[in-house]
């Protein structure tokens, strides 16, 4: 486990997303890269874009940078915690932006151009019925010719992770996420950011969500009206006719011009779990 790497002086577990600072310190690096790749994807496949909504939208890292392109931006949370921050930081920046406390799972807006989620944060949805429910939603958001842009990990197992250095102003920190364990349909994480300076603290989360598969980014969306178009193996990546059986893959799906009638769901056994953590 990650506070393995921590000395007990240091040491705090406590919810990451609860201190939406340190959230944001932990992912501080440049958002340029990631946002030009979406709005290569949203002018790509769906033309003209100009309303654009982010489903688990953290802290806004992206969506802030996409509001300051002149874009109409709207971000959805289910944190208290991290649309206060959100709406702060914008307010001190003068950046036009609306962020909304609501369940990614379960939401109703209209009118979109162009939808996305990063970093993974689906899985955080917990289970296969609430990611159809999530899928549904976005395809009520978007209108029609609209494009939802999904950044994803699938067939996470034990042994992934990455760690990485982030540093703003005077504050240094190291982060470190790991799967703890996995099953067919469900893993555990843990992130922990170390702070160094300018005082030692170290915030860790630990949580449980979907063990994403390659049908859960192409199959499933089907149900929901989105037709899935292409897979990339992470942010300019590699595209691919197919999403991988495991790694990151970002899917892009369509809701079509005129929308097909849904089809009814049918589950495969032992879909089911819990809400867990989620990437931002």
């Amino acid at each position: 486990m990650l506070n393995a790497y921590f000395s007990p002086q240091t040491f705090r577990s406590m919810s990451l997303y609860s201190r939406p600072e340190v959230y944001d310190l932990a992912f501080s690096w440049d958002p340029e890269p990631e946002v030009s790749f979406y709005l290569h994807l949203f002018e790509r496949y769906a033309g003209e874009v100009r309303r654009v909504l982010e489903l688990g939208c953290g802290t806004c890292r992206l969506l802030l940078e996409m509001a300051k392109r002149g874009l109409e931006c709207v971000g959805l949370d289910i944190s208290r915690e991290m649309v206060g921050y959100s709406r702060k930081v914008a307010a001190r920046r003068g950046v036009s932006l609306t962020v909304i406390l609501g369940d990614m799972a379960n939401f109703d807006l209209r009118g979109f151009d162009a939808a996305f989620s990063a970093l993974n944060t689906v899985a955080g949805l917990g289970t296969r019925e609430r990611l159809l429910s999530h899928y549904r939603s976005v395809a009520r958001a978007l209108r029609p010719g609209g494009v939802y842009v999904v950044d994803a990990g699938v067939g996470l197992t034990v042994g992934d992770r990455e760690e990485w250095e982030v540093k703003r102003g005077r504050v240094r920190a190291s982060v470190r996420w790991a799967v703890l364990s996995s099953s067919p349909t469900e893993v555990e994480e843990e992130i922990a950011v170390h702070i160094h300076s300018p005082s030692e603290e170290v915030v860790a989360e630990r949580g449980r969500g979907m063990r994403l598969s390659p049908e859960d980014l192409s199959d499933l969306p089907r149900l929901a009206g989105l037709e899935p178009v292409t897979w990339f193996s992470g942010i300019w990546g590699r595209e691919f006719p197919r999403p991988p059986e495991r790694g990151r893959c970002v899917a892009v799906l369509k809701r079509p011009p005129s929308d097909p009638p849904m089809v009814p769901p049918s589950w495969p056994a032992g879909s089911t779990g819990r809400r867990g953590l989620s990437g931002r």
